[in-house]
């Protein structure tokens, strides 16, 4: 790929360069747990910024206000509209331009550039479109190599490494994000809009005695997963009055699940989540095995397809209503 100017060939060199010495990685990334909320600095717009990013040995140094962002996550993603809208952000995953995934799709819709699906972006594309500012979820080698091979580059970084695992973590990232981009105002206020939702929500079912256990099973790549308690979706079941059936049977990270393991863990209620958007059909390599089927979760009906787009590694406003839609499905008696 030819670049258009000396930086440009400058930015190539060292990538060539950190690309070397990330050839030895591979695997996937485990999460990192933030453990305290960014503190909150008075909105001033003061540039230069040196913004001390947890899990990360160096802070994420801005020279001016960020106005080309390459969003490499669509959790961050979410936020980043949130906070700013779309009009600095220059790309996006294809999950962000996907009913699916995001309740966003128009306001992504002109965003200039996709990045494709995967957990490998590639930082010499990325380089190729200019940002001043790049924002990943490093959940997988993938990630966590491109972030680092485009911060060699030169390209300051805001790499995310509690992976939206909970609301806290929610919290913490759209403080964060929020920072960077001079929106500490707005981000507070999201902050709090989506703290009492939740809240109101938790309070509802606060008097429930008999709290179901729910088996949360996302589609993605073509395969039929199972949760555990390392995503989103599994702290909203426990804040909507549930247990995640996962975790009650041994499961300690999300993985393939076979209809044998179903039955085995016998939910009380079974959660479907659409990532593909691909519909019921793409989940009857299990819910279609005759032994799934006289479970008494699906004989009694207790089965209900989520869309991913406000309960899956959400980082807005979209993460109450997808609470609440979990909490009326568990508890309709309750949450009228």
């Amino acid at each position: 790929m030819m670049f258009t100017s000396p930086g440009r060939a400058a930015r190539r060199l060292l990538l060539s360069v950190a690309a070397v010495s990330l050839l030895a990685g591979c695997g996937s990334t485990q999460a990192t747990s933030t453990q305290a909320t960014p503190a909150q600095a008075p909105s001033t717009a003061a540039y230069p910024l040196s913004l001390p990013v947890p899990g990360q040995d160096q802070p994420l140094v801005l020279k001016s206000r960020p106005e080309r962002i390459a969003v490499l996550s669509p959790d961050a993603a979410t936020a980043v509209d949130e906070l700013v809208g779309t009009g600095p952000v220059i790309a996006v995953p294809s999950s962000s331009q996907r009913p699916s995934t995001s309740v966003r799709v128009q306001d992504f819709a002109h965003v200039p550039h996709v990045i494709p699906d995967g957990v490998n972006p590639d930082p010499e594309q990325v380089l190729s479109w200019n940002p001043d500012l790049v924002v990943v979820t490093a959940r997988h080698t993938g990630e966590t190599d491109a972030s680092a091979a485009l911060t060699q580059a030169g390209v300051p970084v805001l790499t995310l490494t509690n992976n939206w695992q909970t609301p806290k973590d929610v919290a913490d990232n759209i403080t964060l994000i929020g920072r960077a981009l001079d929106a500490e105002a707005k981000a507070a206020e999201l902050v709090s809009r989506i703290d009492s939702g939740m809240a109101a929500v938790r309070e509802q079912v606060a008097s429930v005695t008999e709290r179901p256990s729910v088996l949360i099973m996302p589609n993605m790549g073509g395969k039929v997963y199972v949760s555990a308690t390392n995503v989103l979706t599994s702290a909203l079941v426990d804040a909507a009055g549930g247990v995640n059936a996962a975790v009650e049977a041994g499961y300690t990270h999300t993985m393939p699940v076979s209809p044998e393991q179903v039955v085995a863990a016998d939910p009380d209620m079974i959660m479907l989540i659409d990532v593909m958007g691909a519909g019921e059909k793409s989940f009857s390599a299990v819910m279609d095995n005759p032994a799934v089927r006289k479970l008494p979760a699906v004989r009694d009906g207790k089965v209900r397809l989520f869309s991913a787009s406000k309960i899956y590694g959400i980082g807005g406003v979209e993460l109450v209503d997808g609470l609440k839609d979990i909490a009326g499905w568990l508890h309709p008696t309750t949450t009228r």
